[in-house]
Formats: structure tokens, sequence, C-alpha cells
């Protein structure tokens, strides 16, 4: 009787040790489910412009961005005050420190060229914001890097835009698709009206410099065929030119690329250029450059194609309240109310203060 007795005595206790392990596991399991759901539901995952799957909080609070590019983009979607970091342009660019007052505060982790690692990690952000092939260091140890990867021409613009918004949050997404609309509308009134300029008036223009050109496969080489103008140099490959290839090319108009005064007074004043169609007839004009370069790319390239358009055929466009158009971006996507002073400064090239930008001394 007392085997019988130790015999199920020792089945009763191998079967709690087993029940108790179960149950063990079973809470365990349930444990990592739980903290996997928590962390589902803590982050979620945006695809980026190079095609990575990046895990990012849900509710972004810091972001740093490293490229020039997306300095005023993050701006204009509305995320100025969960901006922790940018590239240098956040501070050195005139128009970006004066709409943006905060920038001067913001640390700046780029050159645009390469990433502040330790600072980066030492901030500790949400999200990082950075074109393809910068930040790769960041990417290898775990941190949440959204790609981009610029673009050839507007509808990239928006698609890379597009991208930033997902990252920073659902709000981001309707500033996006605001400015998307905005920037649609423009296009298609510049490419309906210029469309209308019969072949014999079709002028040449040369957007660049002394010694660059913009060429066709490009973000501004596609807004000339927006504006229906023919390139000076289309089919070029490279940007490099020369004043002998300029004089033949004689283009009807310049503007000079990313409101480069310097370069202005160049082809103004070096005889080298006196018999050039657009020096001869005053049209050589700077590129108005703001937060960014209008010609580049960002957000102020909504109003690059209007002043393009109406600069190269100012009779077609007359109707285009340009002064208007500047007013509305800036108080629409950058809560900014720019005087009638400060947009004909715009319009010339210079700095909020009438300064010219390339050289930061006040213009006469």
């Amino acid at each position: 009787m007392k085997k019988v007795f130790l015999i199920v005595l020792c089945f009763l206790m191998a079967f709690s040790m087993v029940a108790c392990n179960n149950a063990k596991e079973t809470a365990g399991n349930n444990q990592a489910t739980q903290k996997q759901e928590t962390n589902e539901a803590e982050t979620r995952i945006v695809l980026d412009a190079s095609g990575n799957e990046v895990e990012i909080a849900k509710d972004v609070k810091k972001v740093v961005n490293l490229w020039n590019s997306a300095n005023e983009i993050i701006v204009q979607l509305g995320a100025r005050d969960i901006m922790v970091g940018g590239s240098s342009f956040l501070q050195s660019r005139p128009w970006m420190t004066h709409i943006f007052p905060g920038a001067k505060d913001v640390e700046v982790i780029s050159d645009g060229q390469t990433a502040n690692v330790e600072k980066i990690l030492e901030i500790d952000p949400d999200v990082i914001i950075s074109v393809a092939g910068r930040a790769d260091a960041l990417k290898e140890i775990g941190e949440p890097v959204v790609e981009l990867t610029g673009g050839k021409s507007a509808d990239e613009l928006m698609e890379q835009m597009s991208i930033v918004a997902k990252a920073l949050g659902s709000e981001y997404e309707e500033n996006a698709e605001a400015f998307f609309t905005y920037f649609n509308k423009n296009l298609d009134l510049v490419e309906k009206v210029a469309a209308t300029v019969p072949q014999e008036e079709k002028i040449v223009v040369l957007h660049g410099t002394t010694s660059t050109t913009t060429i066709d496969d490009s973000v501004v080489g596609s807004l000339l065929k927006t504006a229906n103008v023919t390139n000076a140099f289309a089919g070029s490959e490279a940007p490099e030119i020369s004043y002998e290839q300029i004089i033949a090319a004689d283009p009807d108009v310049i503007i000079v690329a990313q409101g480069n005064h310097a370069e202005y007074e160049k082809f103004m004043t070096d005889p080298l250029y006196k018999d050039v169609s657009a020096v001869k007839n005053n049209r050589v004009h700077i590129n108005p450059a703001g937060m960014f370069y209008w010609d580049a790319f960002s957000g102020e390239m909504s109003l690059e194609i209007l002043w393009m358009a109406k600069t190269s055929y100012p009779d077609y466009f007359k109707d285009v309240d340009l002064e208007e158009e500047t007013k509305y971006f800036y108080k629409t996507f950058l809560d900014y109310e720019m005087t009638d002073e400060e947009v004909q400064y715009l319009y010339e090239g210079k700095g909020p203060n009438g300064e010219w930008q390339d050289s930061g001394k006040k213009s006469k």
C-alpha cells in the first residue's frame, strides 16, 4: 500500500511541476506578445524613397534633418516646433532665419554632406531625414533614418515631400496635400497659357551662370519645358559651358541661378557678353532665392514656375499677379506676412534687409 501511495505522490508532484512550467511559459509568451503589441501600437512603418521600411514612433516629437533641401520642406509642412536638428543652411540662409527665427536655436548637426553622429545620438530623435547615402552609419546602428533621393521634376518633389509628411505624422500629410493642390494649380495654369505661345515667339532661355547651365534632365529643366521656352543648351549632358558657347547660343533671356548676384554682375558688366541679346535688351534676371533657392528642390518651386513663366512671357502672363501669389504662398504655407518691400527684395535676389545674399553686403 505504501508503495502504491508513493507512486501516486510522485506522479502528482511531476504533474504539478509540468503544470507550473507550462503556466510560466504561457505567462512569458503572453508578456512577450503584449510587449510586441505595445511596440506595434507605439510605432509605425514608413516606406522611404530608397524603398526601405523604416520603423518610426507613432507620435514624432523630435526630428532632425541632414539635407539642405529638406530644411524648408520640414518647416513648410508645419513641423518647425519639433525640429531639433538641421543642416547648416538652416542658419545661413537669411530668409530662413527671418521667416523662422527659431532656426537660430536649432542644433546644426550636418553641413549638408556629413552628419555629426555623436550629436545626433545625444539628441535621440524620433526620425532622421537624410538624402540617400549620407546617413549610412546611423542606419547601421538602427536609427530611424528616412532617406530621400531628390528628383528631376515637380512630381518627384511632391513625392519626396509626401514621404517626409508621412514620416512626421497625419497632420503634416494634410498640410502636404494642401500644398500639392496649390502647386499643381500653378503648373496647370502655366502649361495651359504657355501652350498658346506661337512657335515664332518662343524664346531661348539660359538658366545658369557664366560657366554653368541647367540641363534638360533636371528639376529646373522640367520647369523650362512647362513654361514652353527653349533651353539654350538643350540636349547638353554636362552643365559646364564657356563664354563662346553663350555667345553662340545668344539667349533671349538669362536667368542667373540661385540668386547669384556676382554672376549677374559678370553678365551685365563684362564686355564679353555685351552683344548677347539678353544683355542688350536688359533681360538678365537674378533667380529669386528665399528660405531655400526657388530654382531648387523646395516648396518655393511652386512660385518659381510662375515667376519663370511671367519673366519669359510677360505679355502672355499679364493676368498673373505674382506679388499676390508670393504673399499667399508665404502666408498660407509658412505663416509669414510678406511686405511689398520684401517681395521686391525676393525678386531681386536680395535678403530680407535688402542685402545681397551671396555676399551679405547691403545692396546699393
